[in-house]
């Protein structure tokens, strides 16, 4: 990546960025408004997306991410073609993948929507995608189609599903012509490929396949991972690596109860964890140290304690010896504080009574958050969304949280009715 300095971003780190992060952060910068005094207007622009485009695309505030878009064309073209240059071309075979002609049919469905869906989801998202790797944010409009079709098909059982995914998924990418690629996304239940045009994140000609063969040969794809330009792509490229030969340790069948699986592949998850814990360590300072410094003027806004959401933020972490940690299950991925946050985010959608299973609002909208060193390793983190505010402190180290603290702009009323919008699987992590 090119590098530029920090003179236009918030962030607290005094040493270079790289060209993408100093681009996000100027995104971010651009949809404040959106965060703060506007969130009322952004809040019903996402929970009214199931419009699509009758109302999403003709909305100012797609008009106004569009606008930073057409600004800065040529330096997302400029990151998109470089993030490609990581990735390895498609295998030519996938042996033992079937290919879906259901899911064209049903994905050309009118009535059905999931076309209509796709791209729209494609269209707005345009403003956040930089990588590879983002474009599966749009693939939530796929996702009940594709579960459903593995239960109901294959046979699968939910948590053998689950299982699955577990062990993660392989992008590769093939250069078409000109700014046209060809993106497959693969993992040891199905792969899908789509045709992505860079200069629009315009994604056309979709194709599953499902896998109906038995143990995948071992070793099978492990040297096709992408490179790494930094070393937070490394270490997360060395973790999804170490998961996906997982497959290989624990085969179907190995282990018949799904207890036993998930202790054991959480345990194999922990070695690797605590082998690197002084890579986690370093990367999550510098990651950290990227957010702007905490908002004392914009937090006494938030006045009012909310204990229920509190108490229910509480059961998403551990409890060891009267101190609260980062979960288990969190812990091998969270490097910024996106995960713990995202459970935040969760809790806020659920306590406002729209959940939007897409991560729509914080990803497109931005995330407002904040951080301050406290002491070494130890960094307090402030986060806003919506009419809610979190407060905490992370130690890196040791992952301890403490000083937890939730509060709200306004009278802590639960909604008479809570109810999902877009149900799907959660998005491939960012």
């Amino acid at each position: 990546f090119l590098i530029t300095g920090t003179t236009s971003c918030q962030g607290q780190t005094t040493e270079l960025l790289t060209e993408e992060q100093q681009l996000r952060k100027e995104m971010d910068e651009w949809m404040k408004p959106y965060r703060r005094e506007k969130a009322a207007d952004f809040e019903q622009w996402v929970n009214r997306m199931e419009e699509l485009e009758i109302f999403a695309l003709e909305h100012p505030i797609y008009k106004h991410m569009n606008s930073f878009y057409q600004k800065h064309h040529e330096q997302y073209l400029h990151l998109r073609k470089a993030d490609l240059a990581r990735y390895k071309p498609a295998p030519k075979l996938l042996p033992g993948y079937e290919w879906i002609s259901d899911f064209d049919s049903a994905y050309n469905d009118a009535d059905l929507g999931m076309k209509q869906e796709f791209e729209v989801l494609q269209t707005v998202a345009n403003f956040r995608v930089l990588r590879v790797t983002d474009t599966w944010f749009g693939t939530t409009a796929l996702g009940g189609f594709i579960i459903n079709y593995l239960v109901t098909q294959q046979g699968m059982k939910h948590e053998e599903v689950i299982r699955q995914f577990t062990y993660g998924v392989l992008p590769f990418a093939n250069l078409i012509e000109g700014n046209e690629w060809q993106i497959t996304f693969i993992n040891r239940m199905y792969a899908l490929r789509f045709n992505w045009n860079i200069e629009n994140n315009k994604c056309t000609d979709l194709k599953l396949w499902v896998y109906t063969g038995g143990q995948q040969p071992a070793g099978w794809l492990n040297n096709s991972f992408p490179m790494a330009n930094t070393d937070a792509q490394r270490l997360e490229g060395e973790l999804n690596r170490f998961r996906w030969t997982l497959y290989d340790d624990l085969p179907d069948g190995a282990i018949a109860d799904n207890t036993q699986w998930t202790e054991s592949m959480q345990s194999k998850l922990m070695e690797f964890y605590d082998s690197h814990r002084k890579e986690y360590s370093r990367i999550r300072n510098e990651e950290l140290a990227q957010y702007p410094q905490i908002d004392e003027v914009y937090a006494k806004v938030f006045h009012k304690n909310v204990p229920a959401l509190k108490e229910d933020f509480l059961t998403m972490v551990d409890k060891k010896d009267n101190h609260f940690q980062l979960s288990l299950s969190d812990v091998p991925y969270e490097i910024d504080g996106a995960r713990i946050l995202f459970h935040f985010y969760y809790l806020c959608m659920k306590y406002s009574g729209h959940v939007v299973y897409n991560n729509m609002a914080p990803w497109v909208g931005g995330r407002d958050v904040h951080a301050k060193k406290m002491t070494k390793d130890v960094w307090e983190i402030q986060a806003f969304y919506q009419h809610y505010t979190l407060r905490f402190r992370w130690n890196v180290a040791t992952d301890e949280i403490s000083d937890i603290n939730i509060r709200t702009s306004d009278a802590d009323t639960p909604p008479e009715k809570t109810y999902d919008i877009m149900v799907k699987p959660a998005p491939l992590k960012h």
